[in-house]
């Protein structure tokens, strides 16, 4: 060209890449002088540190320190260090020479999250990609989590819920929740426990018993300990009712048979809610089972509690039963054949005796009382309370008899004594005044 500005874009290049050029004009005479050109293309953001790693020195102060970045993608001026509240304000800041590559912070406390932050600081207009780490100078025992719930999902499994401790109340680094749960019963205490992840909030406990009531809590734990257990919350039973068949006769219905005429029952009766609501029944859903033999006339009244199961209610489950039951079923069992006694109510209450002579009823959990029973026991304890009141009145009212007694026997002995040295004295005077008359004369 005969003038002007004369362009060549080079491409493919690096960031903060060294370019050297040689420029020289040529004619048909010859090449002309060379013209030399250094040049680096720009910085950009600088890439992460690496190795960025803790010191812990107190619960008050910490060493940090890390590698140059990678990626430099320019010349690094410094190393920006910052030190703030999780998810809060900064509480330490300082630019750090490349030299040095580590700082020490103070001045920080315990069971506070903080995070440390070190950015790398070139010639680009924007700074580096920032590398951090999220800390406790010492961790501590965490607190109890809040909104705890249960679910009784069905006979045998509960769904508890929980709001997670967010680290900025967690003390130190939430690592497991632990799931309590406890079936009531007065005889002995028996706790179970379960571990769910810490980023979760809720668990299914299995394996249960379908007529028992649960007491569940949860509680955190830390690299230190294990928190208190939340408020402990009762998980309902599912509905449960108590049922009876008769069944006969047998060769010999007493105490050495009883048990292979309940299995026997009992497992028809599985298989006929099987059959009929054509779902999994499981048999944990009938409790509380006894057997009740008549010698006299070799039949046996098995009474025990059947629990809602998955769709179906107790009392549709009931219905189930008593349908099947009404058509008087035989079932055969090795050398046992045993017939179902259409003429026998299936539902009954507590101390009914519909099948035959009173007879103890399945209580509706194998380690809870029924409310009857309960009752009763309350009844009980009223007539046991009432009569050891009148007991105490009796002893008080004749202890106090005793004592007036005792008082009044006292009193009288001292009137007697006053009495007699009363007289005493009377004759005394009488005496001594006869005396003075017989020596000095009479006055008169």
């Amino acid at each position: 060209p005969t003038g002007g500005l004369v362009q060549y874009i080079l491409d493919g290049l690096f960031t903060y890449q060294l370019i050297t050029a040689n420029i020289s004009a040529s004619t048909l005479e010859g090449e002309g002088p060379q013209a030399f050109l250094i040049q680096y293309t720009a910085e950009d953001t600088p890439g992460p540190v690496v190795n960025l790693s803790l010191n812990i020195l107190s619960a008050s102060e910490i060493e940090v320190s890390w590698s140059p970045a990678l990626e430099p993608n320019g010349i690094i001026q410094y190393y920006l260090v910052t030190v703030r509240l999780y998810e809060g304000t900064t509480v330490y800041s300082s630019n750090v020479s490349i030299v040095n590559l580590s700082v020490t912070v103070t001045s920080l406390e315990k069971e506070i999250p903080y995070e440390v932050i070190v950015v790398a600081i070139n010639g680009a207009p924007v700074d580096g990609i920032p590398t951090e780490i999220l800390f406790f100078t010492e961790e501590g025992i965490p607190p109890s989590p809040s909104n705890v719930d249960s679910t009784r999902l069905n006979g045998t499994h509960i769904q508890v819920t929980w709001e997670r401790i967010p680290l900025t109340l967690s003390r130190g680094f939430i690592q497991t929740y632990i799931i309590s749960y406890e079936k009531l019963n007065r005889r002995k205490r028996q706790v179970m426990t379960m571990l769910v992840s810490a980023d979760v909030n809720s668990g299914i406990i299995s394996g249960l018993d379908p007529t028992a009531l649960y007491e569940v809590s949860v509680a955190a734990t830390t690299a230190i300990s294990t928190g208190n257990f939340s408020e402990g919350i009762i998980s309902n039973r599912p509905n449960t009712l108590m049922f009876q068949v008769r069944v006969g006769p047998f060769e010999s219905c007493d105490d050495s048979s009883e048990e292979s005429i309940k299995a026997v029952i009992q497992s028809a009766v599985e298989d006929a809610i099987i059959e009929n609501c054509e779902c999994n029944f499981d048999a944990s859903y009938i409790s509380g089972e006894i057997i009740i033999c008549s010698r006299e006339s070799s039949n046996a009244v098995y009474r025990a509690n059947i629990t809602e199961y998955n769709t179906f209610t107790a009392g549709q489950l009931l219905d189930i039963i008593e349908q099947w039951v009404s058509g008087s079923p035989s079932v055969i069992s090795g050398t046992m054949e045993v017939t179902f006694d259409s003429t026998c109510s299936v539902a009954f209450e507590t101390n009914d005796n519909i099948c035959g002579a009173f007879s103890p009823s399945p209580s509706v959990s194998s380690t809870e009382e029924s409310p009857t029973q309960r009752e009763s026991n309350n009844n009980s304890g009223i007539i046991i309370g009432v009569v050891i009141a009148v007991v105490l009145a009796v002893v008080v009212v004749t202890v106090v008899i005793v004592i007036i007694c005792v008082v009044l026997l006292k009193r009288k002995k001292k009137w007697k004594v006053s009495e007699d040295i009363t007289r005493s004295g009377r004759n005394n005077t009488e005496l001594n005044h006869v005396l003075y008359n017989t020596m000095y004369g009479s006055k008169e």
